[in-house]
């Protein structure tokens, strides 16, 4: 960059021209490669300390070494510079490549090579628009430089997008500016720091004229931004501390990549690992509820479950039937007219039993041998072959969450077996009618309560189809009964209860002369029964008990949700909602119809999670004790799967993580996945989706793969996934909260446009388990708080290898976890709103260099055209 001789204008402090010799060559190569072991020493954490004060001074060994060579030279020092701080910086690309993409050590380090040298593009582009508008269009170099990197920067994409001025994240009274300028405007203050210092370094070698002008420029915009700083600060924290706080905390598992997955191993193998992985998050999860946290966050893609995960992709969670028909339906917890309706329906149709397998098979049956199935979208009646009354409906649900048969009872013996469309009759005993059925689903054992008084029971796959007489009163017909995990209970006349515990039967005196017509339990946790004159009675695990309703109504059904809601029905449209302390409350359906029976609409398998979710399926089985793998693995036999690949075990709290999701496409019918971060309530119901915009290229998907589908043949470790297309916020119970997965905490357009939607506080969930125990996790973390400051909102950074941090409003990073170990982060966290200059207005400072590089170039090449001119004027 070199100019004219000292001329005792502004511009003699541009240095003067020398010829190069050999030393001078030498000492170039040197000064470039300087330049660049210093820049990549100042990186975060490159040598387990922080030396980001080399930043400062680290540009000067290249501008003295370009003074003294052509154009053609300084370029090729500026690529040497650019190559040797990739090589540094970049160094764990290697360790990535034989990892991830499985590559030869040579291969790997070839690639390398390669994207250093790419990346490196940076420096020429900088030494030459550096050197062009210094020495050909005589552009001072306090302006001409710091302008030139500016550019340079944003010009070159990077598949990890690093700008110079990061490496100051540390020094977080100069970092406050970017609120303003984004990071541009601190990569120009370094540049200008740097010119500075060389110019001032080069007026002693050359004896020249000191060159004041350029050091008072550095000094005024250094004191100027820390003075920035010193006044921003006390701003940003008193504005935190008067905010309102949401306590979070962040679980990170320290699982590697293979052992997140675990795709290499066996089936044997693999299954206890994804468990093991499941319940680390969860007892992490624990730690972090007992220290008061009311939001738990996870990383990207931490929730990998075993099987198919219980959900529901509606909100209708119960149904109730009785005289004119389906009386209503349970959507959440809130009763109201169902939305379709039989079609066999008219005003004196009376159902009387209703049964749900999931959301898109629910069964009811009635009088005259109706029975009608709902698959989410119509209603379908069935041929049973009967006329008689229908009083009870039951279904088997396969692990896999299909349905394989349907089992109706009632009047006179009537017992039919439906699979599909078809209904075939069964043996039952002689006579007797069928007044409620109930399957037993670990031992596929069918039990039925008689009109008779008695209980009975039959293998379902038994060819013969005799029922056994387990219990029973003659004296005392049955109305219904049910069959739990652990426990079993009939009901019927003049107050009987048949209980059995541990596989026995025994008769219960609840001390009432009351008919019970209904019972309902949740294994393992409690049991109801509802009868006539308000009568309810509850068995909690230990003795019954009895339960007071505000009305003497008769009740004829009782069932729970999945969200925990106890609800009866009986006479007069009727129904009564049990309350979590314990008392009833009473309310009307509309039209006040009789009312006979309800069901429980549950959740279904489905693998991985549909992008339709509405709710996960929470579980209250308690986590297991075992510390390894197999061990844990046998512990949990016993414990249904819905249970074991259920997230919320453990906790009852919200929490957002990350996970892989999918949908059909309407028109190929292709399985279309996404990189997911999605927020559940303490029950599972889903508050937020939010699918990654930016994908990594090669990890996420590979360019041209959907031209040229062979690739992920090539590439057998690439994902192929789909970008999401919206940018969202979730809203938690009034706190917007912007999410990013993986990498786009380094993207400051992006977060940007997350911030601008009225953002509380950001929230990045990443995965930096590709890159192992290198300084890569420290690069990112200081990206990512340069996200922060721009948008002046807290993050919360949740890995799951790598670098965990709760980051200010400010920049500071004010809990962080280590590389090495699993670690829960619990903190409160100010809720901003601020709207910083930066969101406002964007890259303006960024544009604005454009804009004089521009010029600088237009304005140079048409004076000296205008020269060119005036001298063939004089000439002719």
């Amino acid at each position: 960059m070199a100019n004219r001789r000292k001329t005792g204008n502004a511009r003699s402090e541009q240095p003067e021209k020398a010829h190069p010799s050999r030393i001078a060559r030498v000492g170039g190569d040197l000064g470039a490669v300087a330049s660049g072991v210093l820049i990549f020493m100042s990186y975060p954490n490159f040598s387990g300390i922080e030396l980001f004060p080399l930043q400062w001074f680290s540009l000067v060994p290249l501008l003295w070494s370009i003074q003294s060579q052509s154009t053609r030279r300084a370029v090729f020092l500026g690529f040497l510079t650019g190559l040797v701080t990739n090589l540094g910086g970049f160094y764990w690309l290697t360790n990535l490549l034989q990892e991830f993409g499985h590559l030869p050590y040579w291969v790997a380090v070839v690639l390398w090579s390669l994207i250093s040298a790419y990346q490196g593009l940076v420096f020429v582009l900088f030494v030459l628009f550096g050197k062009l508008a210094t020495e050909r269009y005589r552009v001072p170099m306090i302006v001409s430089v710091p302008v030139a990197m500016v550019v340079s920067e944003m010009l070159v994409p990077f598949i990890f997008p690093w700008y110079f001025a990061n490496g100051q994240y540390r020094f977080t009274a100069i970092s406050q500016i970017v609120d303003i300028t984004g990071v541009s405007g601190l990569t120009y203050l370094i540049s200008a720091v740097n010119t500075a210092l060389f110019v001032v370094l080069w007026s002693f070698k050359t004896k020249s004229r000191f060159p004041v002008g350029s050091v008072v420029v550095a000094v005024v915009l250094f004191l100027c931004t820390l003075g920035y700083g010193a006044i921003r600060l006390p701003e940003i924290d008193g504005a935190a501390n008067a905010a309102p706080k949401l306590r979070v905390g962040m679980v990170e598992a320290n699982i590697g990549i293979w052992e997140k997955e675990a795709k290499s191993l066996p089936p044997e193998v693999r299954t206890p690992t994804l468990l093991f992985n499941l319940v680390k998050h969860q007892r992490l999860s624990q730690l972090a509820v007992e220290q008061g946290a009311e939001l738990l966050v996870w990383p990207e893609s931490s929730y990998i479950p075993i099987s198919e995960v219980s959900v529901k992709t509606t909100d209708l969670f119960g149904i109730a039937v009785g005289v004119g028909g389906v009386a209503a339906e349970c959507r959440e917890n809130k009763w109201m007219p169902l939305e379709v309706r039989p079609s066999l329906q008219t005003p004196t149709t009376t159902w009387l039993s209703a049964w749900a397998g999931r959301e898109d098979a629910i069964y009811i049956a009635g009088e005259n041998g109706l029975l009608a199935r709902y698959d989410q979208r119509n209603w379908t009646n069935l041929d049973t072959g009967t006329t008689k009354t229908l009083r009870a409906v039951v279904g088997n649900v396969e692990p896999t969450g299909q349905i394989s048969s349907i089992w109706v009872g009632g009047d006179g013996g009537v017992l039919l077996r439906c699979t599909g469309d078809q209904c075939t009759p069964q043996p039952f005993v002689d006579g007797v009618s069928v007044a409620g059925l109930a399957l037993e689903r670990r031992s596929l054992r069918l039990w039925a309560a008689g009109e008779n008084g008695a209980v009975y029971a039959r293998s379902v796959g038994s060819p013969s189809g005799i029922w056994e007489r387990i219990v029973g009163d003659d004296s005392k017909p049955l109305s219904a009964i049910w069959i739990g995990e652990n426990w079993g209970a009939a009901v019927g006349a003049a107050g009987t209860l048949w209980f059995r515990k541990d596989g026995t039967w025994n008769r219960i005196a609840l001390g009432t002369t009351e008919n019970l017509h209904a019972v309902w339990g949740s294994s393992g946790h409690q049991v109801f029964v509802v009868g006539d004159a308000g009568t309810v009675f509850r068995f909690d695990g230990s003795r019954w008990a009895a339960e007071s309703l505000p009305v003497g109504t008769s009740f004829r059904a009782v069932m729970g949700t999945d969200l925990g809601d106890i609800f009866a029905a009986g006479e007069s449209g009727m129904m009564a909602f049990r309350r979590d302390d314990g008392t009833w409350e009473t309310f009307t359906l509309p039209g006040r119809p009789e009312l006979f029976g309800l069901a429980a609409v549950g959740y279904h398998p489905d693998f991985p999670i549909p992008g339709d979710v509405r709710y996960l399926a929470p579980s209250s089985h308690k986590l297991p004790s075992a510390d390894n793998p197999v061990d844990m693995f046998e512990e949990e036999r016993r414990v249904p799967l819905r249970d074991r690949v259920s997230l919320l075990r453990g906790f009852q709290k919200p929490i957002l993580f990350g996970a892989l999701l999918y949908e059909i496409d309407g028109l190929t019918g292709r399985r279309l996945l996404f990189n997911s971060a999605l927020l559940v309530d303490a029950h599972g119901k889903l508050l937020g989706r939010y699918d990654k915009n930016y994908l990594l290229m090669f990890g996420e998907y590979i360019p041209l793969g959907e031209m040229f589908p062979f690739l992920y043949d090539w590439i057998p470790e690439a994902g192929r996934f789909e970008a999401g297309t919206t940018v969202e916020t979730f809203d938690f119970f009034g706190t917007q909260i912007g999410v990013m997965i993986c990498y786009e905490d380094i993207l400051p357009r992006f977060t940007r446009r997350l911030a601008s939607k009225k953002t509380h506080l950001l929230v990045n969930v990443t995965n930096d388990a590709w890159f192992g125990k290198t300084s890569e996790p420290y690069h990112h973390l200081a990206l990512a708080t340069m996200r922060s400051i721009e948008t002046r909102r807290s993050m919360v950074r949740s890995t799951n290898t790598g670098v965990s941090a709760f980051i200010d409003p400010a920049g500071r990073i004010r809990k962080q976890t280590d590389i090495h170990n699993a670690e829960v982060l619990v903190d409160d966290v100010p809720l901003m709103d601020l709207d910083p200059i930066y969101i406002r207005i964007g890259d303006v400072f960024l544009a604005a260099n454009f804009v004089a590089l521009t010029l600088i170039f237009v304005g140079g090449h048409l004076t000296e055209r205008s020269q060119r001119v005036r001298k063939g004027k004089r000439k002719s």
